[in-house]
Protein backbone atom coordinates (compact mmCIF):
# COMPACT_ATOMS: atom_id res chain seq x y z
CA UNK A 1 0.00 0.00 0.00
CA UNK A 2 1.41 3.64 -0.88
CA UNK A 3 0.75 6.32 1.47
CA UNK A 4 2.15 8.54 -0.85
CA UNK A 5 -0.35 7.92 -3.47
CA UNK A 6 -3.64 7.28 -0.61
CA UNK A 7 -2.39 10.86 1.01
CA UNK A 8 -2.92 12.37 -3.06
CA UNK A 9 -5.63 11.37 -3.83
CA UNK A 10 -7.57 12.28 0.07
CA UNK A 11 -5.99 15.71 -0.26
CA UNK A 12 -7.20 16.51 -3.56
CA UNK A 13 -3.44 16.79 -4.83
CA UNK A 14 -4.35 14.35 -8.06
CA UNK A 15 -2.47 16.44 -10.27
CA UNK A 16 0.93 15.28 -8.46
CA UNK A 17 -0.05 11.49 -9.39
CA UNK A 18 -0.78 12.87 -12.51
CA UNK A 19 2.49 14.81 -13.53
CA UNK A 20 4.51 11.77 -12.76
CA UNK A 21 1.92 9.17 -14.54
CA UNK A 22 2.70 11.86 -18.10
CA UNK A 23 6.53 11.75 -17.45
CA UNK A 24 6.07 7.93 -16.82
CA UNK A 25 4.33 7.53 -20.03
CA UNK A 26 6.51 9.99 -21.77
CA UNK A 27 2.92 11.76 -22.94
CA UNK A 28 1.37 14.95 -22.48
CA UNK A 29 -1.93 15.63 -20.69
CA UNK A 30 -3.55 15.61 -23.87
CA UNK A 31 -2.78 11.87 -23.90
CA UNK A 32 -5.88 11.16 -21.26
CA UNK A 33 -7.68 14.62 -21.76
CA UNK A 34 -9.89 16.26 -23.91
CA UNK A 35 -9.45 19.44 -21.33
CA UNK A 36 -9.10 20.22 -17.80
CA UNK A 37 -11.92 18.69 -16.13
CA UNK A 38 -12.58 16.15 -19.04
CA UNK A 39 -11.31 12.70 -19.55
CA UNK A 40 -10.91 10.96 -23.11
CA UNK A 41 -12.22 7.31 -23.31
CA UNK A 42 -9.56 6.08 -21.30
CA UNK A 43 -10.17 7.58 -18.16
CA UNK A 44 -10.97 4.11 -16.24
CA UNK A 45 -8.07 2.17 -18.20
CA UNK A 46 -5.70 5.40 -15.95
CA UNK A 47 -7.84 4.73 -12.52
CA UNK A 48 -7.66 0.90 -12.71
CA UNK A 49 -3.77 1.84 -13.32
CA UNK A 50 -3.39 3.98 -10.45
CA UNK A 51 -5.39 1.36 -8.40
CA UNK A 52 -2.61 -1.18 -9.71
CA UNK A 53 0.09 1.26 -8.68
CA UNK A 54 -1.30 1.57 -5.65
CA UNK A 55 -1.52 -2.22 -5.04
CA UNK A 56 2.07 -2.62 -6.05
CA UNK A 57 3.65 -0.07 -4.36
CA UNK A 58 5.36 1.17 -6.60
CA UNK A 59 5.33 3.67 -9.57
CA UNK A 60 4.17 4.46 -13.14
CA UNK A 61 7.62 4.19 -14.16
CA UNK A 62 8.01 0.54 -13.36
CA UNK A 63 5.55 -0.72 -15.71
CA UNK A 64 6.14 1.74 -18.20
CA UNK A 65 9.64 3.07 -18.27
CA UNK A 66 8.88 5.89 -19.91
CA UNK A 67 6.77 4.99 -22.63
CA UNK A 68 2.63 4.46 -23.51
CA UNK A 69 3.12 0.88 -23.78
CA UNK A 70 3.89 -1.67 -21.39
CA UNK A 71 7.71 -3.12 -20.77
CA UNK A 72 7.61 -6.84 -20.48
CA UNK A 73 7.49 -6.13 -16.88
CA UNK A 74 4.26 -4.36 -17.09
CA UNK A 75 3.14 -6.96 -19.00
CA UNK A 76 3.43 -9.43 -16.38
CA UNK A 77 1.46 -6.96 -13.73
CA UNK A 78 -1.20 -6.53 -15.96
CA UNK A 79 -1.54 -9.92 -16.17
CA UNK A 80 -1.12 -10.55 -12.23
CA UNK A 81 -4.06 -7.54 -12.33
CA UNK A 82 -6.33 -8.94 -14.64
CA UNK A 83 -6.31 -12.21 -13.06
CA UNK A 84 -7.17 -10.62 -9.87
CA UNK A 85 -10.08 -9.51 -11.59
CA UNK A 86 -10.93 -12.38 -13.47
CA UNK A 87 -10.97 -14.44 -9.80
CA UNK A 88 -13.47 -11.95 -8.44
CA UNK A 89 -15.73 -11.05 -11.57
CA UNK A 90 -15.38 -14.38 -13.02
CA UNK A 91 -14.74 -15.44 -16.71
CA UNK A 92 -18.01 -14.41 -18.43
CA UNK A 93 -17.42 -10.78 -18.29
CA UNK A 94 -13.72 -11.12 -19.85
CA UNK A 95 -14.82 -14.20 -22.33
CA UNK A 96 -17.10 -12.07 -23.91
CA UNK A 97 -15.48 -9.50 -26.03
CA UNK A 98 -12.28 -11.83 -26.08
CA UNK A 99 -14.03 -14.48 -27.19
CA UNK A 100 -17.60 -14.56 -28.25
CA UNK A 101 -17.47 -10.99 -30.14
CA UNK A 102 -14.23 -11.22 -31.04
CA UNK A 103 -13.46 -7.64 -30.26
CA UNK A 104 -10.28 -8.27 -29.07
CA UNK A 105 -7.36 -10.86 -29.80
CA UNK A 106 -6.29 -12.42 -26.68
CA UNK A 107 -2.09 -11.81 -26.63
CA UNK A 108 0.14 -14.05 -25.24
CA UNK A 109 -0.51 -12.52 -21.65
CA UNK A 110 -4.27 -13.31 -21.90
CA UNK A 111 -3.99 -16.88 -23.01
CA UNK A 112 -1.46 -17.05 -20.09
CA UNK A 113 -4.23 -15.76 -17.70
CA UNK A 114 -6.89 -17.74 -19.06
CA UNK A 115 -4.97 -20.90 -18.69
CA UNK A 116 -4.06 -20.06 -15.47
CA UNK A 117 -7.77 -19.50 -14.72
CA UNK A 118 -9.04 -22.41 -16.55
CA UNK A 119 -6.25 -24.41 -14.07
CA UNK A 120 -7.66 -22.73 -11.17
CA UNK A 121 -11.09 -23.68 -11.41
CA UNK A 122 -10.54 -27.12 -13.18
CA UNK A 123 -11.78 -26.27 -16.53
Amino acid sequence: HNEDLTVFTEEGEKSKMMMKASVALGVDCDHCHVDRKHYKENEQEAKRMFELSEIMGTECSFCHAGKDKLTPKGEKSKTAFVTRAWATEGTKQCLECHIEKKQFALNFYGWQVLNAMKGLKGM
